[in-house]
């Protein structure tokens, strides 16, 4: 039997859960197995906070130069969330993914995916990290 790994993220929140394609497909799905969640709370700061004039950091005048320390952090946060899936995938605890993420996170994240990405299924380009496991799996049943 197949087994996804639903990635339920944002640029902050990260869940990871499993379950079995089969009961996700014939709505016998009733909850999701939690793999692991991950915070990243550099995320929601201000990017005064995230600015330093240390050499090789955003400064104020790298962010006119191009670098957005919040951009910058949600890319290290979404490395993060595939290094995770990465270990998950080494330890064939899933066969397939189903990302779920807002658009812009959604794209960094498929930037690192690189060899995971042949296993992604489903791509679903909305936020639902604030949503209870029930509600993520009726999401989950109008994308499959």
């Amino acid at each position: 039997m197949n087994t996804a790994c639903v990635l339920v993220a944002n640029a902050s929140r990260a869940r990871l859960y499993t379950v079995p394609k089969a009961k996700l497909l014939n709505g016998h799905c009733s909850s999701l197995s939690l793999l692991a969640e991950l915070e990243h709370p550099e995320s929601r700061k201000m990017d005064s906070e995230l600015t330093t004039d240390r050499y090789g950091s955003c400064t104020h005048n790298s962010m006119i130069n191009g670098c957005d320390p919040k951009k910058h952090e949600a890319d290290n946060f979404a490395r993060e969330i595939v290094h995770c899936l990465e270990e998950a995938a080494n330890q064939k605890k899933f066969d397939e993914i189903i990302v779920t993420a807002p658009p812009q996170f959604h794209g960094m994240l498929n930037s690192h995916l690189n060899s995971l990405r042949k296993r992604v299924t489903v791509d679903i380009k909305k936020d639902y990290t604030q949503d209870n496991e029930k509600q993520i799996i009726d999401h989950l049943r109008d994308f499959l």
